[in-house]
């Protein structure tokens, strides 16, 4: 270890410019800190390559981490690194299983939102991002809400998203006094049934189908009526007047031109009809007055950093890919990026010795400031005149030292 204090030194005292002496005590830290063997890069420099990684493409990561570090990373290093954090992220949360169950929160009202994203795989396939949030409640934040307590849970495959939601749910809350809201748009594994298994236990369940598909399902169907109808079913399923709501559809229904159009009517009646009862506002349900109201295209919103970083600009994965960036954009969303990092570092690390934490400590430590008395001052004995030349050279020393 005294090796490495003269190494600093020695660096700090060689260097002729600031530049160079940060470039070699970068390079020296670099080795120093990489206490892994056959390991070539920090655990804090993978930790920040995997975290640009969630904001911008491989070649994108690279060239920003090369730019600013002493390292020479390719894209493909950058998607190794990238795979690698994502089963820790994996094995973070099998660990968080095995431990003991924390203290269960007692929340009068539980809310739970689930979608799907869907986007390009590799070879023409789709697939597909399952994702949930759990939370609270809404406050106001500045301009915008902020979500109490959310927590979020996302994965490649379906049956992982919804146990791990399982689990949080019954090791979080203690359910049994506890109003639970679910909220989806109804497709495939986002119905009633799905969420009421979550909800296992709960004082009581409302489900919602999310708003904006709703109308978003009757802008589809109805492309063909004027505004005012379209408006007008909107009012009518707000209001969750049934008999308004019918005439309505009788009227989009007069203003179809050709079969397509008359099936589309009917399709829309269908739907309405099959969700009708999840279609109503929650402050106009049962004992429900007091409780938020879910934004309409709460579900998109919540799956938009997926979206920005998986979709667009051609851009395809395959399944293992797309799972570990799934499992990193999750963990930073939830703040458990550190802990993921700080995990692994304590396992996969030799722990620093306290003989060198004292050494640097004694390097780092400010010296205390030595008092001095100042410029000594003296003066010219003459014995002439001060308009005599010697005179003139004698103020002229004194004055000195103003310049």
């Amino acid at each position: 270890m005294e090796t490495i204090v003269t190494e600093i030194i020695k660096t700090i005292k060689d260097s002729d410019t600031v530049i160079e002496r940060d470039m070699k005590l970068l390079t020296l830290f670099f080795e120093l800190f990489r206490l892994k063997p056959y390991q070539r890069f920090s655990a804090l420099l993978m930790k920040k390559v995997a975290e640009t990684a969630t904001s911008c493409v491989y070649r994108k990561t690279a060239d920003i981490v090369n730019r600013f570090t002493l390292t020479t990373l390719s894209h493909q290093t950058v998607k190794h690194i990238v795979m690698q954090s994502g089963k820790l992220c994996q094995e973070w949360q099998d660990i968080q299983r095995q431990e003991s169950p924390a203290e269960e929160t007692e929340a009068p009202v539980v809310y739970i939102e689930g979608d799907g994203l869907v986007f390009r795989g590799q070879h023409k396939k789709q697939l597909e991002i399952y994702w949930i949030q759990v939370y609270e409640g809404r406050e106001k934040e500045g301009k915008r809400a902020r979500l109490i307590h959310a927590y979020h849970m996302a994965s490649t495959e379906y049956e992982k998203t919804w146990e791990r939601a399982g689990w949080y749910m019954h090791r979080q809350y203690g359910l049994s006094h506890t109003i639970v809201i679910s909220n989806g748009d109804g497709g495939t594994g986002y119905g009633y049934e799905a969420f009421q298994e979550l909800a296992a236990g709960c004082k009581w369940h409302e489900h919602q189908r999310d708003v904006y598909h709703v109308h978003r399902k009757v802008k589809e169907r109805l492309h063909f009526a004027v505004p005012e109808v379209q408006e007008g079913i909107r009012q009518s399923i707000w209001k969750h007047d049934e008999t308004s709501l019918a005439l309505w559809l009788d009227t989009a229904e007069s203003e179809a031109e050709g079969n397509d159009e008359l099936q589309n009517v009917e399709r829309l009646r269908r739907y309405l009809k099959r969700n009708w009862t999840y279609v109503e506002p929650l402050n106009q349900r049962q004992k429900l007055e007091k409780v938020h109201l879910i934004q309409p295209g709460a579900c998109e919103a919540g799956h938009r950093i997926y979206s920005y970083r998986m979709k667009h600009q051609g851009r395809c994965w395959s399944q293992e890919g797309a799972e570990a960036m799934v499992q990193l954009i999750t963990a930073m969303k939830n703040e458990e990026w550190d802990a993921v990092y700080g995990q692994w570092g304590r396992t996969a690390y030799k722990p620093i010795s306290q003989r060198f934490k004292n050494i640097m400590r004694k390097v780092m430590k400010q010296f205390p400031m030595q008092p001095h008395k100042g410029v000594h001052q003296g003066s010219m004995g003459t014995h002439s005149s001060a308009s005599s030349p010697l005179g003139k050279l004698a103020k002229g020393l004194q004055m000195a030292h103003i310049l």
